[in-house]
């Protein structure tokens, strides 16, 4: 079962045995090597242009998510977690 905390922990457990921030392990060792060159963490985001398009399931179609909708939602993230 998909779990965002267990995430959470392995990039914790990761940057505590690799000596470095989980963002930074991921670039060196995964995306620079596989010339991924404009994979990111969304929190470095600077052109949102390159962000992947997002779907969802509605009534049984995949219908894709407008971008400048994800955008606004991340912008004003912070807001939900009060809630």
């Amino acid at each position: 079962m998909y779990n965002n905390a267990m995430y959470g922990l392995a990039g914790y457990v990761a940057s505590r045995i690799g000596g470095a921030s989980y963002e930074d392990l991921l670039t060196s060792r995964i995306f620079r090597p596989l010339g991924m060159t404009s994979s990111t963490f969304n929190n470095k985001l600077r052109d949102w242009s390159l962000l992947a398009t997002p779907y969802i399931l509605h009534n049984d179609t995949v219908v894709a998510v407008d971008k400048q909708l994800v955008r606004y939602l991340w912008m004003v993230r912070h807001l939900f977690l009060f809630w």
